[in-house]
């Protein structure tokens, strides 16, 4: 077929080519939008956890809040940290089982061991959710991570648990018969000592928080003010006990055993059975809980990792 058929045809036919043309423009145009709607957006998040050992803590300080990039300072390339990174890695990923694949999608963990960073990344079709999944990965690790010796958490947990025993066990002393007072309390007296006792008792706890805070203030001027605290609340423990031993003199008070040192001769008569056990168990406890606040006071941190939380990156 010559090109001046082909053109005869074209021009008889005029109308079944321009048909053709708008539905093969169409069509093309139809597909080409249909695919973009079929491939949602993504968006990329990273969340980046720089290890910092303590020899180089002073180093890294100036890159806090650093972008996730950073591995700069003295600390990269040291065998303690190489060997840090490179343990926290199948940690971090046993700990995102549920959001690495094939659980999860566009989810991947990073380790520079010589940068000492582990970087948590998540692909999401909005910003919002792959920086979500991105922190959720980051923190799923730091709950497990068997390097962080949290100290300070540790004994502030110690003193919380010691003061409930201690207020525990002046309650079942509380219940031993007192002797008899000449002449015996009013109404009024008895209701003024359950106050009185409550306030100590506060006090105390007040007391031993502060104590707390002062082990691991450094600021001198931060310990100053919480030993002046400190100096005012005893003084006012001094205070209620006088007060106490105005409405009961000490010698008609039960005499207890000291601290958690019972003797054997001590009479637990007006105990039930129940309240003797966990008396015992209250002193026991106690006497564990010394020992473990030594054990962390003496606690080497020297290999335990710090942590540098950069912002997350998008």
């Amino acid at each position: 077929m010559n090109l001046s058929r082909i053109r005869r045809i074209a021009r008889a036919r005029w109308w079944l080519v321009l048909v053709v043309a708008v539905l093969g423009a169409g069509g093309g145009l139809w597909f080409a939008n249909f695919t973009n709607e079929s491939i949602e957006p993504q968006w990329g998040a990273s969340a980046v956890i720089e290890f910092i050992l303590p020899e180089s803590e002073g180093a890294s300080a100036s890159r806090g809040g650093s972008s996730g990039g950073s591995s700069g300072g003295s600390s990269g390339g040291s065998p303690d940290l190489v060997a840090l990174v490179e343990d926290a890695l199948p940690v971090a990923q046993e700990a995102n089982t549920t959001l690495l694949p094939p659980n999860g999608q566009g989810t991947v963990i990073d380790a520079a061991p010589n940068a000492g960073t582990l970087t948590f990344s998540a692909l999401a079709p909005s910003q919002a959710a792959a920086t979500s999944i991105a922190v959720e990965m980051r923190d799923n690790y730091i709950a497990v991570d068997p390097t962080a010796v949290d100290v300070e958490g540790g004994i502030r947990a110690l003193v919380k648990e010691s003061d409930q025993l201690r207020a525990r066990l002046a309650e079942l002393a509380a219940l031993a018969p007192v002797e008899e007072v000449d002449p015996p309390l009013t109404p009024e007296q008895d209701a003024e000592l359950k106050v009185i006792d409550s306030q100590i008792a506060t006090v105390l706890t007040n007391v031993g928080e502060l104590e707390a805070d002062l082990t691991f203030e450094d600021d001198p001027d931060a310990i100053a003010e919480i030993e002046e605290e400190l100096d005012v609340i005893r003084a006012r423990l001094t205070d209620l006990e006088s007060e106490r031993d105005a409405i009961v003199p000490p010698e008609s008070q039960p005499v207890q055993e000291g601290g958690t040192d019972s003797g054997q001769g001590e009479d637990l008569s007006y105990l039930t059975p129940e309240q003797q056990l966990e008396k015992s168990a209250a002193e026991t406890r106690l006497l564990d809980i010394d020992a473990e606040y030594i054990e962390l006071l003496n606690t080497d941190t020297s290999l335990a990792a710090r942590y540098d939380l950069s912002d997350v990156t998008t």
